[in-house]
């Protein structure tokens, strides 16, 4: 009489010796949720390791599915015989990250290995327990790099830009960091104006039209010194650093929901605005789309792949080649700052 099966192999599991500790490596837990098209499917073998994709999954602008439903899978195991050794508040700093040709390789001792096969949409870590108890981090800086990545691969153009809508047309502020694009955000945000992202803007052709995807949706970043410029506004603990400044997250999911845009938009106008720090009045100068593209390419990334940089250049030029571009240089006068934008969106009516 044959007994053996399914049942009785699970049954008796725990008799097996586990020569190969295959047991570390079983995943019992998963998550499904969409970003930008996609299908992120993740397992793992720690139920901590969902809160982290929780936070990921808000963070995507939602968007209609791409053909084919393509499907990013992300692994996620914590090694319980790894040296739970806290992790400490630097540890984005300390993360090595090495790209080549398809793969993208992470690593912090003794916290975590990260793997990323970009071209079969598969990334793979092997993290501590005390790294899976921090979710913002494992969220942000793996989950997410893993998955925008995996998207960037694929010809999707970025920019580091803040943007926002209003009606029917995008504002894209682009600027060295600490020239002012948050407060103009902020600045707008009380004008009308809602959040698609304060970071990162993706960019993409669907059916002939051009498609924003903001990133963070739902959060905007205050520097220590313009908090008491929006009292209004507070962060909520959480923190990044960029380029050594520590910025508070404000979560406007929370505070204003309604100054967010959660969805991917198709807007009929697109006003770029390529910003700098200025002490007097505001003032603005028209750009040719070929000034406004070589002003642009360091707000852009860099592939070691040629053809994949075309690809991402490509639609990057075609969106600048679709906008209104202007030289912005920012005035203190708050007022005089948020009519000159309004009226830069009217002039392209």
């Amino acid at each position: 009489m044959n007994i053996v099966d399914r049942s009785f192999v699970q049954a008796h599991a725990a008799v097996f010796e586990d020569f190969w500790n295959r047991q570390v490596g079983d995943s019992f837990f998963a998550l499904d949720y969409p970003a930008y098209g996609y299908q992120v499917h993740l397992t793992t073998n720690a139920r901590e390791v969902l809160d982290a994709a929780q936070l990921s999954a808000a963070r995507y602008a939602r968007s209609d599915a791409l053909e084919g439903n393509p499907v990013i899978e992300l692994k996620v195991l914590v090694v319980s015989a790894w040296e739970a050794k806290p992790v400490p508040a630097d540890l984005p700093a300390r993360l090595q990250t090495f790209g080549t040709e398809n793969y993208l390789f992470q690593a912090a001792t003794p916290w975590l290995q990260w793997f990323t096969a970009l071209d079969t949409r598969f990334a793979y870590g092997l993290i501590s327990r005390s790294l899976a108890a921090e979710p913002r981090i494992l969220s942000r800086y793996l989950l997410d790099r893993a998955t925008l990545n995996i998207l960037l691969r694929e010809g999707v153009g970025q920019l580091h830009a803040t943007s926002l809508m209003r009606d029917d047309h995008a504002i894209i502020f682009i600027a060295p960091h600490g020239t002012g694009k948050s407060t103009t955000a902020f600045h707008l945000l009380n004008a009308g104006y809602r959040l698609m992202g304060d970071g990162i803007l993706f960019l993409r052709e669907r059916n002939g039209q051009v498609e924003l995807m903001g990133y963070p949706v739902g959060e905007a970043k205050l520097t220590p010194e313009m908090q008491p410029l929006f009292p209004e506004w507070r962060g909520l603990g959480d923190e990044v650093t960029v380029h050594s400044v520590v910025k508070s997250i404000v979560n406007l999911r929370e505070l204003a929901p309604s100054k967010i845009v959660e969805d991917s938009v198709f807007p009929k106008r697109l006003v770029l605005c390529l910003a700098e720090r200025n002490g007097g009045k505001t003032q603005v100068e028209r750009l040719s789309p070929e000034a406004a593209l070589e002003r642009v390419l360091p707000d852009t990334l860099h592939w070691d792949d040629v053809g994949a940089m075309v690809r991402s250049l490509e639609v990057v030029q075609r969106v600048i080649a679709r906008a209104a571009c202007y030289r912005l240089a920012l005035g203190t006068d708050r007022e005089e700052l948020v009519n000159t934008i309004v009226r830069l969106a009217q002039m392209d009516g």
